[in-house]
């Protein structure tokens, strides 16, 4: 008598063919975890410091990358690729910051902030975003919330002179604890990535207004348009992706890969040419959805136009005109204050303490580091200019918000 009758062969051959790769990747992934191999950055011989994977897998980016290698015959330079370290991939939003750092970041394009290592602190959320992490809206209490690349971010300052903490100083003194503001942006982020942005996060923050800023990244060109980039996140094959990059095991093969391949090798050549990351016409589509989306849940909107390149700046000034929606514009504004601020009449000490980072001559030859720190990122200077346009709007967009809030709490 077979004494292993009891266990039919095919369901043993079966059991085997399933067990044996599930084991070996169970040991596999042990085994990477236990000796601490690094999986998320790679060496290269065309940087000076290791580069996230998730970038070398970026194929607009390692374009970009062999052009400049090209052009300036040396290795990326250290400063430009550190600050990256600090971000991640994220499904829908391609990347975002990693959660709870606590770090310090260089600007790495002005090249006197590299030379003199002008610092600026960087805290992100647990879900990585600027602040403090969410939370569920106070009933007595209005909330805007902001979504934008990196001038909304506040790029190259501390959270302490970003626009959304200088704005809510001013609505402080106006209203007291009554306001919050929440800072959802995004370094490089554009418009298609608002809209995930949007649908994601703000709208289940419940806000009551939006400051919707987007136009510097869209124009960009790039190998993959956006919309098919952001379509990539969708689907089973997204699925199984972001579950199988939980596994270090195979974030490792990953790097392994990339690093054999070597995407920033000279010979590398492009099979798809560059196009606009957002043609305006979808960058139109993607305003107008976000607002739309806005009203869903009862929020006013704001667009914010900082560092927008040119078609686009006359884009969102049809979008707002359009749907009838404020539009607060930096440069105006920048244009407007600029002979204050030189006079001093406005910001002196902020302003005087980049006159001592980049000296007086370089102010006079680059008027615009009166307001920015690389002629697109506002520094303290231009934020605070443009906290002090944004409070007339906001004030004006929550004073309804504001009359119901304070009848709701007279009928309790």
């Amino acid at each position: 008598m077979n004494e292993r009758s009891w266990f039919p062969v095919w369901a043993e051959r079966a059991l085997l063919l399933v067990a044996a790769p599930l084991l070996f990747a169970v040991v596999a992934e042990a085994m990477v975890r236990l000796a601490g191999v690094e999986t998320d950055v790679a060496r290269n011989r065309n940087a000076q410091i290791a580069v996230p994977v998730w970038l070398l897998a970026d194929a607009s980016w390692a374009s970009t990358s062999r052009d400049q290698i090209a052009r300036e015959g040396r290795p990326i330079a250290a400063e430009e690729l550190a600050w990256l370290h600090h971000f991640e991939e994220a499904r829908y939003l391609t990347y975002k910051l990693k959660p709870d750092l606590d770090v310090k970041a260089i600007n790495p394009f002005n090249s006197i902030d590299v030379a003199k290592g002008v610092e600026f602190a960087i805290r992100p959320n647990s879900d990585g975003f600027r602040g403090d992490d969410f939370q569920p809206k106070p009933h007595d209490r209005l909330r805007i919330v902001t979504l934008g690349d990196s001038s909304t971010f506040g790029w190259g300052v501390d959270e302490a002179d970003t626009y959304q903490q200088l704005l809510l100083e001013r609505l402080r003194r106006w209203q007291g604890e009554r306001i919050e503001i929440v800072n959802l942006g995004m370094p490089g982020h554009n418009s298609r990535h608002g809209r995930e942005v949007m649908q994601r996060y703000a709208l289940r923050l419940e806000p009551d207004l939006l400051i919707i800023s987007y136009g510097a990244n869209d124009g960009r060109l790039v190998l993959q348009p956006a919309e098919e980039l952001v379509a990539a996140h969708y689907g089973w094959q997204a699925d199984l992706r972001f579950a199988l990059l939980r596994l270090r095991s195979y974030r490792l093969l990953r790097r392994l890969l990339i690093g054999a391949i070597d995407p920033l090798r000279a010979d590398v050549t492009n099979v798809l040419e560059r196009a606009a990351a957002v043609p305006t016409i979808d960058y139109q589509r993607n305003l107008k959805r976000m607002i739309e989306a806005g009203v869903t849940v009862d929020a006013n909107t704001i667009l914010l136009s900082v560092c927008t390149q040119p078609p686009y700046e006359a884009a969102i000034r049809f979008v707002a005109s359009e749907v009838g929606v404020p539009l607060v514009s930096a440069r105006k504004a920048f244009v407007n204050t600029r002979s204050r601020v030189e006079s001093g009449e406005l910001y002196p000490e902020q302003l005087s303490r980049y006159r001592e980072i980049y000296g007086t001559a370089t102010f006079e030859a680059q008027p615009p580091l009166y307001f920015t720190s690389d002629g697109c990122h506002p520094h303290a200077v231009g934020h605070n200019i443009i906290a002090d346009e944004l409070e007339r709007v906001v004030k004006q967009a929550l004073r309804p918000k504001l009359a119901v809030l304070a009848s709701s709490r007279r009928t309790q």
